[in-house]
């Protein structure tokens, strides 16, 4: 998936969150969006109306008890909302349908009315050729809304006539009557078609009813005849990765019933097409799933007598032109091959078998009874996993020659899988050949690496008990390969692989150490990190600290080298700024940004660890790495991400932890809470001066304070904890005393909430109420003053004067 793609997949989750939220309480469904940027974090009427119009699966009561309040901003609300939809040229029952079905209409006349009103003013705007003011469609509203109800509830015994309607509404067009055939048509449109308000909560998409269809219908007639389309191709490949499996199908199935050479030559140049497209994007299954889909049709793979296979395939010119398509496909894409190889294979063994390969080819194959096909059965009758398959593996240039695939080859390669799968002790020997081929080949086909490394994606899909049987060996392999060739391994897909086969090792009795040295070889000093492999190292050791394989020293290891990666990001981003300027590494800055943020996101999972000495240590170097990053430019808004997804988060998951996990499954957790506690601390005071300015300060600052007090509060086994009951007053004491000091914490008014101030003795008082007297000891005073010089000055006390 493309970085666009990723992006909006990202934006759609955390909409989706948010619609959560609001369903649960609109005002924290609001700041949840706006903490992820979905919503301005000043709130404005035309963004909260856009959220309400277009998000589905939103709580349509909710959605109208917001719409129909008094208040200021929830009236700029309600007019921005019905601002939204079209009613040009659209009768009135089908407006109001259009825009009753986005929400259910509010309990309350006052909001009924207040609803209205703004729908009324809206479709008086656009449809004023019958109604002479926005008050007549007012009026018309209720008399339809009230049609309605009394047309369509069962409790109401005798029902309006048509007459009845028409006398209700007379006089109401600016003292004047409207047309009698325009309320006799609405009138017979209200009886025969309900105007429904659908409660609840919507799922996905609304359903398409008859005023949603006419609304498109609308639009439809006001759209240009064709849109131009971004050619940019943010899509292009996701589009086309579930667009290639029903093509596919599609093309196969014309390509079965068809008879007409034009047609089958049309399908052969589609499946071409498909496959030129697929290698373009890299997209190695959708070819894959090509070559299996051609194989079917070269009945090259029916178990069936030798002499009726040969007559079939000669009459057959359908399976004729599909083995030719197949290799066709093997010559020009081959690179991007995996599985697919098998069926390639299993083609040309048959053909071998059935006598039809060229001469040239036979002589260069060994007799073959021991492959003799049984019916029944298929053509790779024999133990083989999907390892087997002789991908790209062997180099470019065994398998290709003059640019055309070399079937002899193949099939000598085959042979040999076969031989020395039939004889498993040979197996590691086979990998280590194979593996000195690329360690010698990788310093001088640099061009190459891909298509080489590539080849390692194989180990990826070993059948579970060869792999077990042989990941020592392989690993072994690997580490010789890293330590030989690390220097010329560059792309991230290269990495990929090698961090992929490395983190499988950490769960590998045998393997693992072998695995964790290659690691370490990599990450040490930073020698062989870089932009493109620093997320996959990471991640790779933090699978080796998690991992009980092995003794303790290894995780704690592995966590030493995820801390000390942080002077890489340090060094990268200082050679930036000096290679290339300030402004050009602004981009290259946000990327080491992000590889930041998914080291400590690493860390925190760390944290979690039953082990005491791992969790503790876990934690120790999160805060390290959150405090040594002066060399890293981090933007304010990555900070308040880290707080929020890093430290708030684990700080919820380790009091869940101490309080709902026993003793025996979680050693110690008072311990780690405390050095929680001490990160939370010190990490907020040293980002202090930054994310001060910031205007999302206060309730970061709250989420620090609501934290402490939980923890505050916290019972472990029953009873609160005497060493977070010392640390916790200390701690939050020192911080006050810092925010007072630089100016953050200061007793002032501010107009339209709470401010700092107030929001914080709030909670600090539930914490340790005799801190506001230690840290600001003259305000207390003085505020005693005041109180004192309101009694002296009060009227009970000059009453109790006269009367002494």
């Amino acid at each position: 998936m493309g970085p666009f793609a990723r992006r909006r997949k990202y934006i759609k989750k955390r909409l989706t969150t948010g619609v959560d939220h609001f369903n649960r309480d609109p005002k924290k469904g609001l700041e949840f969006l706006q903490g992820t940027h979905l919503l301005p974090e000043k709130l404005d009427p035309q963004s909260v109306a856009c959220f309400f119009r277009y998000t589905p699966g939103l709580d349509k009561n909710l959605v109208g008890d917001f719409l129909g309040n008094h208040d200021e901003f929830s009236v700029q609300v309600l007019h921005e909302f019905a601002g939204t939809f079209d009613f040009q040229d659209m009768s009135l029952d089908t407006a109001l349908r259009l825009f009753l079905e986005t929400f259910r209409l509010p309990g309350e006349s006052q909001k009924i009315q207040r609803v209205l009103e703004a729908f009324s003013e809206r479709y008086y705007e656009q449809s004023s050729h019958i109604l002479v003011n926005k008050d007549a469609a007012l009026l018309l509203s209720y008399s339809v809304i009230l049609l309605n109800t009394d047309q369509h509830n069962v409790q109401v015994k005798k029902k309006m006539t048509e007459e009845d309607f028409i006398r209700n509404n007379r006089h109401i067009n600016g003292g004047s009557d409207l047309p009698r055939e325009f309320l006799s048509e609405l009138y017979h449109s209200i009886c025969k078609n309900e105007i429904r308000t659908f409660p609840g909560q919507g799922i996905g998409f609304p359903e398409m009813t008859l005023s949603l269809w006419v609304d498109l219908m609308c639009k439809a007639k006001r759209t240009s005849p064709y849109i131009v389309c971004d050619s940019r191709p943010f899509l292009d490949r996701d589009m086309f990765a579930i667009m290639s499996g029903p093509t596919i199908a599609a093309i196969s199935v014309v390509f079965d019933h068809a008879e007409h050479e034009d047609v089958l030559q049309n399908c052969v140049d589609g499946f071409l097409a498909v496959a030129k497209i697929s290698a373009c994007h890299h997209l190695d299954d959708v070819l894959d799933d090509l070559v299996v889909s051609l194989c079917k049709f070269t009945t090259l793979l029916d178990p069936s007598a030798i002499e009726e296979a040969v007559f079939a395939f000669g009459e057959d010119e359908k399976a004729r032109m599909a083995t030719i398509t197949v290799f066709a496909i093997a010559n020009n894409y081959g690179n991007y091959i995996r599985s697919g190889w098998r069926n390639i294979v299993d083609c040309i063994l048959r053909l071998h078998k059935i006598g039809l390969l060229p001469t040239f080819l036979n002589s260069d194959v060994t007799d073959d009874s021991e492959l003799a096909l049984e019916p029944g059965k298929p053509v790779h009758d024999f133990p083989l996993s999907a390892s087997e398959v002789p991908s790209m593996e062997c180099d470019s240039e065994i398998l290709w020659a003059n640019g055309q695939v070399q079937p002899a080859l193949i099939f000598r390669d085959r042979r040999t899988q076969i031989s020395t799968y039939r004889t498993r002790t040979s197996a590691g020997s086979h990998w280590g050949c194979r593996g000195d081929l690329k360690k010698r080949l990788l310093p001088y086909k640099e061009s190459l690496a891909d298509e080489l490394l590539r080849s390692l994606q194989l180990v990826l899909k070993l059948d579970a008990r060869v792999a077990d049987a042989y990941c020592e060996n392989i690993t072994q392999e690997v580490m010789c390969l890293v330590k030989a060739n690390a220097t010329h391994i560059r792309s991230h897909m290269g990495w990929r692989t090698i961090t992929s086969l490395l983190s499988i090792t950490a769960r590998h009795p045998e393997a693992s150490e072998a695995g964790f040295e290659a690691l370490v070889f990599i990450m040490s000093d930073g020698v062989h990190l870089s932009p493109a492999n620093y997320v996959l190292c990471v991640d790779a050791a933090r699978q080796f600290a998690e991992s009980r394989v092995g003794q303790a020293d290894r995780s704690l290891c592995a966590l030493d080298l995820m801390e000390g990666s942080v002077a890489c990001l340090a060094r990268w981003s200082r050679e930036t700024k000096e290679a290339v300027g300030e402004e050009a590494a602004t981009k290259v800055s946000q990327d080491i940004g992000e590889m930041w943020l998914r080291l400590v996101q690493g860390l925190r999972k760390v944290c979690l660890d039953q082990r005491e000495e791992i969790r503790n240590h876990s934690l120790l170097s999160l805060q390290r790495c959150l405090m040594g990053v002066d060399g890293v430019f981090l933007p304010h808004d990555l900070w308040l991400e880290c707080f929020d997804l890093v430290i708030f988060s684990m700080l919820e998951e380790l009091l869940e932890i101490a309080q709902g996990h026993s003793p025996k499954d979680y050693r110690n957790m008072e311990r780690t809470l405390v050095l929680a506690m001490k990160l939370l601390s010190k990490v907020f005071l040293q980002s202090l001066p930054d994310l001060s300015q910031l205007t999302a300060f206060r309730k970061l600052w709250l989420g620090v304070l609501s934290h402490m007090e939980k923890y505050m509060k916290a019972k472990i086994r029953g009873k609160r904890t005497e060493k977070l009951q010392e640390l916790i007053p200390e701690l939050l004491k020192n911080t006050l005393f810092v925010l007072r000091t630089r100016g953050v914490l200061v007793q002032k008014s501010v107009l339209g909430g709470e401010s700092l101030w107030e929001s914080t003795w709030l909670h600090v008082n539930n914490i340790a109420p005799s801190l506001q007297s230690e840290v600001f000891p003259e305000q207390v005073s003085e505020q005693l003053q005041q109180e004192q010089r309101i009694i002296v000055g009060s009227p009970e006390s000059d009453l109790e004067g006269i009367k002494t």
